[in-house]
């Protein structure tokens, strides 16, 4: 089991507005901006964001179309791995987290009716886990690199093929536990702003960025790699 604390996040002043659902036409005003960069400055200088990761590595036993099988008897259930997931010889089993801070602090602008702040650092949290989700598959990208793997596409509880109730598994394997991290009994993640993460690792797994995978991954609206190939098809 491995856990890292203290990633660098990537946040970007354009993707807190975008999960803030600031879409406008010509573009979000001065003031706005301002604010998501005043705010980005206070929750840096505050340290309201506490980045963390659990992993754990686990051994496929057998794949069948409606589970996978892990080895000393733990199964995943869903069509959703069992198809995607078929060549891998070990599951990369992570949750990430950014902490309860901010959204305690979300919270209490909220009761004092303090709505934009409170949105906008709502929107800050889900651009800080869109990150470290991003971090968090490049570190298990490298970790199985090691091995001569590649690591497919994550997949996570609530996806299509993929029930929700195999979240308190997921955690489970992954020691999330040792993050803070918990489960309720509707397999909702506390703290809130927490993610997990199921990849496929071996030598045949079809890696992240390729069309299969790209079409169920949980990155697929925030994957650096799929903005990269937009740009590149513009410039061509």
């Amino acid at each position: 089991m491995t856990v890292v604390r203290g990633i660098a996040l990537d946040l970007d002043t354009q993707e807190v507005l975008r999960r803030a659902g600031v879409r406008q036409p010509s573009g979000p005003s001065a003031p706005v901006v301002d604010a998501v960069a005043h705010l980005m400055a206070q929750v840096e200088a505050e340290r309201l964001l506490k980045p963390a990761v659990a992993c754990e590595t686990c051994a496929v036993a057998e794949v069948e179309p409606d589970h996978v099988r892990l080895q000393g008897g733990t199964m995943l259930l869903g069509p959703l791995l069992a198809s995607t997931l078929s060549s891998a010889t070990e599951l990369a089993v992570a949750v990430a987290t950014v902490g309860g801070d901010l959204e305690e602090e979300a919270s209490r602008c909220f009761r004092k009716n303090e709505a934009l702040r409170g949105l906008l650092l709502d929107a800050i949290g889900s651009a800080a886990v869109d990150s470290l989700t991003q971090k968090v598959a490049s570190l298990v990208s490298e970790a199985g690199a090691t091995k001569g793997y590649q690591a497919s596409c994550p997949a996570s509880p609530g996806m299509t093929g993929f029930p929700l109730s195999e979240q308190r598994e997921v955690l489970r394997l992954a020691h999330a536990d040792e993050i803070g991290v918990q489960v309720t009994g509707f397999g909702v993640m506390v703290p809130r702003k927490s993610v997990s993460l199921v990849f496929g690792l071996g030598p045949h797994v079809a890696g992240r960025g390729t069309t299969r995978g790209c079409a169920y991954c949980t990155l697929n609206r925030t994957c650096a790699q799929r903005r990269l190939k937009r740009t590149d098809a513009l410039i061509e």
